[in-house]
C-alpha cells in the first residue's frame, strides 16, 4: 500500500522538492493546515493513496495545497476518479522581445518561461517608401 504521504514525497522529488522548503500547507484560499507539515505526515502517513472514483471524496480535500519556499506548491485535482497532486510554480516572464521583418506588418513576439507568446502587430507604414 502507498500512502498519500508517500505519494506526496514522490511527486515533490520528482520536482527536487524537499520538506525543508515547505512554507506551510493548506487551502487555496490561504488558510493554513491546523498543525502544518507535521501534522499532515501524521494524518496522511496511514492513509492509502488511490483513486476515488464515483461518490467519494478525496480525504485530502480537493483545495489543499503545499507551498514551498521557491515560488512553487503542489495542488490538489480530481477528474474522472484520478486524483493526486499538480506541481504549479509561478511563471517567469522572459526579457527577450524579437522583431520579425518581412514585407508582412512589423510584428513584435513575446515570448514567456510558461510557453505563453504574445504577439503585437504594428503596420510599418513607412517600410514601402523609396
Amino acid at each position: 500500500m502507498k500512502s498519500i504521504l508517500d505519494y506526496t514525497l514522490e511527486v515533490m522529488r520528482e520536482h527536487d522538492l524537499t520538506e525543508d522548503m515547505i512554507l506551510w500547507v493548506g487551502t487555496d484560499d490561504g488558510a493554513a493546515f491546523m498543525g502544518g507539515w507535521e501534522r499532515f505526515k501524521e494524518i496522511y502517513s496511514e492513509v492509502e493513496h488511490r483513486f476515488w472514483g464515483g461518490w467519494a471524496k478525496d480525504p485530502v480535500g480537493d483545495n489543499t495545497v503545499i507551498v514551498f519556499n521557491n515560488n512553487s506548491w503542489l495542488s490538489r485535482y480530481y477528474n474522472d476518479g484520478d486524483v493526486g497532486w499538480r506541481f504549479n510554480k509561478v511563471p517567469q516572464r522572459i526579457s527577450a522581445v524579437y522583431s520579425v521583418i518581412s514585407s508582412a506588418p512589423t510584428i513584435k513576439k513575446e515570448v514567456y518561461a510558461t510557453g505563453t507568446v504574445e504577439y503585437d502587430y504594428k503596420e510599418d507604414f513607412n517600410r514601402n517608401e523609396p
